[in-house]
Formats: C-alpha cells, sequence, structure tokens
C-alpha cells in the first residue's frame, strides 16, 4: 500500500514567527502598521498592530494576505496586471469588493517552492509595506515569491504520455 502524503501546511508557529518579525522591523523602523498571517485556505493564522495604524489599514492587509494566498503572487504583480489591462484567471475567483489594487501582501512558499499561505502589511507606501511584509517573511526562512518555472520540453511530455498509456492499459 503507499504511503499517504503528508500535506505541508502553515504551521501558527510559523505564522506568528514572520508576523513578531514585522512588528519587530517595524518598530525598529520607527512606524506604525497592521500584519495579517493566512494559510493558503485563507484562514488567519496571525494578526499584529503595531502602535496606532489607521482603522482602514487591518481590512487592507488581510484583504492584501488574502489575496497573495489565493493567487500564490504579490499583490504589487495583481495590481500591475490590472493596471496594464491583462486578465487572467487567478483575478477571475478575487472578490472585488475585497480586491487590493497596490502591493503590500506576498505569499509564502517553503524552500522547495511548496506555496502555503501569505501574509499583508498596511500603513506606508505600496512599496514600503510589500519590503516590510517579504522581508518578514524571508527573514523567517521561506520565499515571499513563488520559485520560476520554466517549460517542461515537450518531448519530455510526449514520453510522459506513452508510460502513462502502458500502465493504464495494464490497469495501473
Amino acid at each position: 500500500m503507499a504511503k499517504k502524503e503528508k500535506k505541508i501546511r502553515l504551521r501558527k508557529r510559523d505564522a506568528k514567527r514572520i508576523a513578531d518579525f514585522a512588528v519587530a522591523l517595524t518598530k525598529e523602523l520607527g512606524i506604525f502598521g497592521s500584519i495579517f498571517v493566512v494559510n493558503r485556505e485563507r484562514k488567519l493564522k496571525a494578526e499584529r498592530t503595531v502602535g496606532t495604524p489607521y482603522p482602514v489599514t487591518g481590512p487592507i492587509a488581510l484583504n492584501k494576505a488574502n489575496q497573495s494566498a489565493f493567487t500564490g503572487v504579490r499583490t504589487g504583480l495583481t495590481a500591475e496586471m490590472v493596471l496594464s489591462g491583462k486578465r487572467t484567471l487567478g483575478l477571475y475567483g478575487i472578490d472585488p469588493q475585497r480586491f487590493v489594487p497596490f502591493a503590500g501582501g506576498c505569499p509564502i512558499y517553503t524552500k522547495k517552492g511548496i506555496h502555503i499561505g501569505a501574509a499583508g502589511f498596511s500603513q506606508e507606501t505600496a512599496v514600503t509595506d510589500e519590503r516590510i511584509i517579504a522581508a518578514s517573511i524571508e527573514a523567517c526562512g521561506f520565499l515571499s515569491e513563488g520559485p520560476k518555472k520554466e517549460d517542461i520540453p515537450l518531448e519530455r511530455i510526449q514520453t510522459a504520455v506513452k508510460e502513462v498509456k502502458k500502465r493504464m492499459k495494464k490497469g495501473k
């Protein structure tokens, strides 16, 4: 019997570590902010507030995190896509009421490139928000962007098709 593969998930302690690092970094910079960390299913895992940020920053930071969890990319990139007029299937699933058209949300990937969640920061400029949250994710041993994918050569796919056909013919 094949061994059941364990699902890799964002652990609550890792989410708290990312949020706590973002808090320390924010304090070091002498600024305020709201920080949210969610898993891939957009379930809240950690939330922090530094100082007295504007009340609107909490929902914005949460929406940034949720958007990055849903798309697997930074919100700055989705903002660029929308502003340039590009449409992608990933953007169609985002609730228009919760879409955030600026940077500050980053996905969380393991070192092996598995997307496990996202984090969002809000209060400063969009660029600063994204830098703070990306630095916090990376300082805790994760990646803030997905690994760059290369196309699988057609020959490799064709070889795999032949192998799958053989196995299916044998009933495996």
